[in-house]
């Protein structure tokens, strides 16, 4: 029986982690295809094409995917056109969630995000009635200890122009405005600050606190919804 119970515990593994990798090849098929869509498929001549084929290569997507995700984000045939779409939600005791997905059957998939919103005390929300409560923000991430000192790097990211800091031990998270994210990170990168990383986010007005139980209930609920094969990035105004 001890033999027979190990094989069934290694195919669980087996298949739990065959699953979270098929997620992951998902994601990143369904970006190399809007990235396709957007700017064509001539790698060369598509930076976020690039950047989307080399995120996929680091994980170990094999080169067919790559290709069949290309080609069809050329267009080819109307279901394969995928569209951005972003999904308004609440959570337990009404944290505020926005989902941004990539979906090529919105209404399909606004369902099968319904269903799982339901199982964890969340609904989808009206458009507008949960994106007023987050700003668009710049966010550049600088690992620390860089060759600048940490209080030298805030009083270069308050001059060049950022609206927040969120320093911890590990990294000082820069905020900045959607129109001056490229101007400050272009300044830390004359300092030559290195593997910073850089993106455009949507920061909560206020964050929200939960008590240990219903922050692990949300903490569930952000995992299921993550896992959605059209989603590609969740923001919350959950405090960490």
């Amino acid at each position: 029986m001890s033999g027979h119970s190990k094989w069934s515990q290694i195919k669980h593994q087996k298949g739990a982690a065959d699953a979270k990798r098929g997620q992951l090849f998902s994601k990143l098929a369904h970006q190399i295809m809007l990235a396709t869509r957007a700017g064509g498929k001539e790698i060369s001549a598509n930076p976020k094409l690039r950047l989307a084929v080399e995120k996929a290569k680091v994980s170990h997507m094999p080169q067919e995917n790559i290709e069949r995700a290309i080609k069809r984000g050329t267009g080819e045939r109307d279901q394969d056109q995928l569209k951005a779409v972003i999904y308004e939600a609440y959570g337990p005791e009404g944290i505020a969630i926005l989902i941004e997905a990539l979906t090529n059957n919105k209404n399909r998939t606004a369902q099968e995000l319904k269903h799982i919103l339901f199982k964890f005390k969340g609904k989808l929300a009206g458009e507008g009635s949960v994106k007023w409560l987050f700003e668009r923000r710049g966010v550049i991430e600088i690992p620390l200890p860089q060759k600048l000192s940490e209080e030298n790097l805030e009083l270069l990211a308050i001059e060049s122009g950022a609206k927040e800091l969120w320093p911890n031990q590990k990294k000082l998270v820069v905020v900045t405005s959607p129109d001056l994210h490229r101007h400050i990170k272009g300044v830390l990168e004359e300092k030559k600050i290195t593997d910073m990383t850089s993106y455009i986010s949507f920061v909560p007005k206020e964050k929200k606190q939960l008590d240990e139980p219903t922050l692990n209930e949300a903490t569930i609920l952000l995992q299921h919804i993550t896992s959605h094969p059209s989603v590609q990035k969740i923001y919350t105004n959950l405090t960490s």
